[in-house]
């Protein structure tokens, strides 16, 4: 065996039987991949690392008869299924503006889905509380230092539903969005809630 080819087996070795100590100093690859978003982005207590702006929507999925004979698995069963949706920024700035324009990347997710396929969504509103709801608004954005929360206005809102039919009862304050027998009529939400539907 030669000189090289010894040393190069030597180098080996000893890489490989200090390996395990090497692996034992470093962070879980978890933490690794937050610290790198963190590196590049900063940090944002409160935030998340990655897709830290975002906008949580709830509702139902219900499979049309055609998807059956796709595959065989519940949620394509016919039954309604009850679903939540985060829309959110890539990415792990919190402070992006609004004025990035969200309608735009609704009207394109929407022109994405298929004819008869649905968006549901709630937000809030400064149409409802508007003291209340603008005031707070404002603080939450100063400790921040930017706009990161915007109650819109029922046009505001209704804007996401461009070209789509609005299910009953349309746009409204969310309490009033198809409420249980039991719900109390007067519960006042700053939120509006709306179904679409793609034609």
């Amino acid at each position: 065996m030669s000189i090289a080819i010894r040393k190069l087996a030597c180098a080996l070795a000893l890489a490989l039987l200090s390996a395990p100590a090497a692996f034992a100093q470093e962070a879980p690859l978890t933490t690794q991949i937050v610290d790198a978003f963190n590196k590049i982005y900063g940090s944002h207590p409160g935030f998340r690392a990655n897709h830290a702006k975002g906008i949580v929507v709830e509702g139902h999925f219900k499979a049309s008869p055609e998807a059956a004979k796709l595959s065989r698995a519940v949620l394509f069963n016919g039954s309604t299924i009850p679903v939540t949706v985060r829309f959110s920024d890539g990415g792990g700035l919190p402070t992006v503006p609004d004025a990035d324009n969200p309608h735009a990347v609704i009207t394109k997710l929407m022109s994405a889905v298929p004819s008869g396929s649905y968006l549901a969504m709630s937000d809030t509103t400064r149409d409802i509380d508007t003291q209340t709801m603008t005031t707070g608004a404002a603080r939450y954005n100063a400790k921040l230092g930017s706009a990161v929360f915007t109650p819109r206005t029922g046009a505001e809102y209704a804007r996401f539903f461009d070209g789509l039919s609005l299910v009953e009862p349309g746009l409204v304050p969310m309490p009033q969005w198809r409420p249980e027998p039991a719900a109390d009529d007067a519960e006042l939400i700053p939120m509006y809630a709306a179904v679409g539907h793609k034609p």
